[in-house]
């Protein structure tokens, strides 16, 4: 009985040790449920975590993409705008090129066709002077056809007036005064000639003054044009090589900027309100900068601006000190050629006055021989003693002036037409001999050049440049210009000595004998020819009269 009562109570307790384990057990199960729902809700949170951070990151990721994409469209039309910048440069530079190019050949096409009108002036002026050079020589060599005729016809008349010598004294006489008529009408004739060839050339210097005149001036106004051209195009590279420069500066600052604020939203990635303020921020830096490029930028182009006045300034003063000073050229240009066609219009007047002297003296000795021969025909068969020759003038200021003009045109000689023989002036005489392959000119006494009418002759041949200015190339027959009239005086011009003219003797008077004794003969002593009358008229020479 006590054993089943002391089974009963162990039933009991362990009934309840069970109870108690199955408790603890269900706890220990729902602790184990709680910790497993602890453990899955942390690693739920943990993968809402990483999946907010990813999340984060790939918004990051495609921020900067877009970042990169837009700063590669704005590179694109950076790289686009510059292109075309260059591109329409480039052809500007080509169209300026070409205008330059077609304004140079009109230039080159221009000077030529100067240069060949210059050269068939000069050509036709040399035809021209050849041309009366041979009507002088032909018209002398008649006038001494008809002179020698003339004489051949008075010794005749002489042998045939022997015997009838009272009755054709009259006959004689009309016909010295003929002969002195139309030695004065051929005097005339040339004083006509000599003053048409002042006329033409006087003409022919005014038409090509103006032709210079006009030429210096459409000249002038091409170098303006051009010159104006030079400065718009160096004006504009400039303009486009500062706005280059501001263009490159501007896009240095974009991308420090775009760096900036792509470093400031990779280090505040997390922070998007902290992010938010600084974009803010960046866009009031953006705007300050685009005010402050704004305004350097327009400092830029007043700066630009006033520079492209000073610079226009500058070339209008350049420009208008060119003109001047080839309008100074042109008008000291003129000056020596009006010098030198007023020299060689003296010198044509002079020779002229010599021509017409000689005629006279030619005239009043025919007159003289048929006169004697119908008074005498033994004396008039008497030859005249000869006379002195008379020795050409030299180095006169005439003669010195013209040559300096001509070799003035023909580029030998580069000082003032002064009438002086300068040292400059002997030099290119020697350069003008050089070049022609002569030793040396000729020399007057004390070894000086001597300008004569004979060189100054061959000088106004010439025609076009025969010396050359520069550095002659080996073998070549070129000579150094003189330098400008250095105005050394030189020994003063002296004349070879001109014979000093005779006086006329007076004629003995022919004694008239009774009737049967013959006359005496007459013995006439011919007067040496006057002295060529001086520039601007003259006694005539003298006639001597005979008496009876």
């Amino acid at each position: 009985m006590n054993a089943r009562r002391s089974r009963r109570p162990n039933k009991k307790v362990e009934e309840a040790e069970r109870k108690k384990a199955q408790e603890a057990a269900r706890l220990a199960k729902l602790e184990q449920e709680r910790a497993e729902a602890e453990r899955k809700k942390a690693e739920e949170l943990a993968r809402r975590q990483q999946e907010e951070a990813a999340r984060l990151a790939e918004a990051e990721r495609r921020k900067a993409e877009e970042a990169e994409r837009l700063a590669a469209i704005e590179r694109k039309k950076a790289e686009e705008a510059e292109r075309k910048r260059v591109e329409e440069a480039a052809r500007r530079e080509r169209e300026e090129a070409a205008r330059l190019a077609e304004a140079e050949r009109r230039k080159t096409e221009e000077a030529g066709r100067l240069a060949k009108a210059e050269q068939e002036r000069l050509e036709a002026e040399r035809k021209k002077a050849e041309e009366l050079a041979r009507k002088q020589q032909e018209e002398a060599a008649r006038l001494a056809e008809a002179e020698r005729k003339k004489a051949e016809e008075a010794t005749r008349l002489a042998k045939l007036e022997q015997e009838r010598v009272a009755a054709e004294r009259a006959k004689a006489e009309e016909l010295a005064r003929r002969q002195q008529e139309e030695a004065a009408q051929l005097a005339e004739i040339e004083r006509k000639k000599a003053e048409e060839a002042a006329r033409l050339a006087a003409l022919e210097r005014d038409r090509a003054e103006q032709a210079r005149r006009a030429e210096a001036e459409r000249l002038a106004r091409l170098e303006q044009e051009r010159a104006e051209a030079e400065r718009r195009r160096v004006a504009e590279e400039q303009a486009e090589r500062q706005r280059r420069d501001e263009a490159e500066r501007v896009a240095a600052e974009q991308r420090k900027a775009e760096e900036a604020r792509l470093a400031a939203a990779a280090v505040e990635a997390e922070r998007l309100k902290a992010e938010a303020t600084a974009q803010a921020e960046q866009a009031a830096r953006a705007e300050a900068a685009a005010k402050a490029e704004a305004a350097e930028r327009e400092a830029v182009a007043l700066r630009q601006r006033a520079e492209a006045e000073r610079i226009a300034r500058l070339e209008q003063d350049r420009l208008e000190a060119e003109r001047k000073a080839v309008e100074i050229a042109a008008a000291r240009k003129a000056a020596d050629e009006a010098a030198a066609a007023e020299a060689a219009r003296a010198e044509a007047t002079r020779l002229a006055q010599e021509e017409r002297a000689k005629a006279d003296a030619e005239a009043a000795k025919q007159s003289q021989v048929v006169a004697l021969a119908a008074i005498d025909p033994a004396a008039a068969a008497t030859p005249a003693p000869p006379s002195a020759p008379v020795e050409p003038a030299f180095n006169t200021p005439e003669l010195v002036r013209a040559a300096q003009a001509e070799l003035k045109r023909i580029g030998c000689y580069g000082g003032s037409v002064s009438g002086r023989l300068t040292n400059s002036t002997e030099r290119a005489l020697g350069a003008y001999a050089k070049v022609k392959g002569k030793a040396e000119g000729e020399k007057a006494e004390g070894g000086k050049a001597a300008v004569t009418a004979a060189l100054v002759d061959e000088l106004k041949g010439q025609a076009g440049a025969v010396c050359v200015v520069e550095a002659p190339a080996p073998k070549a027959k070129t000579a150094r210009l003189p330098a400008a009239d250095d105005d050394e005086d030189v020994a003063p011009v002296r004349r070879r000595p001109t014979p000093a003219p005779a006086k006329p003797r007076p004629l003995p008077t022919v004694e008239r004998a009774p009737r049967p004794a013959p006359a005496a003969p007459v013995r006439v002593v011919q007067p040496r020819p006057a002295p060529a009358a001086p520039a601007g008229g003259g006694r005539k020479p003298f006639v001597p009269m005979i008496g009876n």
